[in-house]
């Protein structure tokens, strides 16, 4: 579990001071080192570095799974709301025609037409995570190894 905090900086500046200054001194033996991930005035969010690095090594088939269920059902909702706009608005504001050439087998007003339309929105989702995660993995250790030449 990640734990985050928001810090007001106001009130908490001078403990923000020593939290650095400790992990200065005494990295090596501090059981809570917090590390500033952004800092959007007056406030600051500081994240645990031993969860942080936790989070960081989820398998390449477990991100997959996260970003192919995440943007299938994105483009599925998407194609959804864009079907409902255009059952709502008026024919010369339709949408369809841009998703037509997108979605083989759509056609506007049949059910089989919706039907094909909402599988492809589905499945374009798994298509860029089966696509995007592994080359991401791949580059980032080509990059990571071009940083340690």
């Amino acid at each position: 579990m990640r734990t985050i905090s928001l810090v007001n900086l106001s009130v908490m500046m001078p403990l923000c001071q020593i939290l650095e200054r400790d992990q200065s001194k005494e990295a090596a033996a501090s059981t809570l080192t917090l590390r500033r991930l952004t800092t959007i005035p007056p406030y600051s969010i500081f994240v645990n570095d031993q969860e942080e690095l936790e989070m960081t090594h989820v398998s390449n088939r477990e991100q997959i799974l996260i970003w192919g269920w995440t943007l299938s059902l994105f483009l599925l909702f998407s194609y959804l709301i864009c079907i409902g706009f255009g059952l709502l608005a008026p024919q010369s504001m339709h949408m369809h025609e841009s998703w037509a050439p997108l979605l083989p087998g759509f056609e506007w007003l049949t059910l089989q037409g919706f039907l094909a339309g909402a599988v492809g929105s589905f499945l374009y989702g798994w298509y860029i995570a089966l696509l995007v995660i592994p080359l991401r993995a791949w580059i980032g250790r080509k990059v990571a190894g071009a940083d340690h030449v």
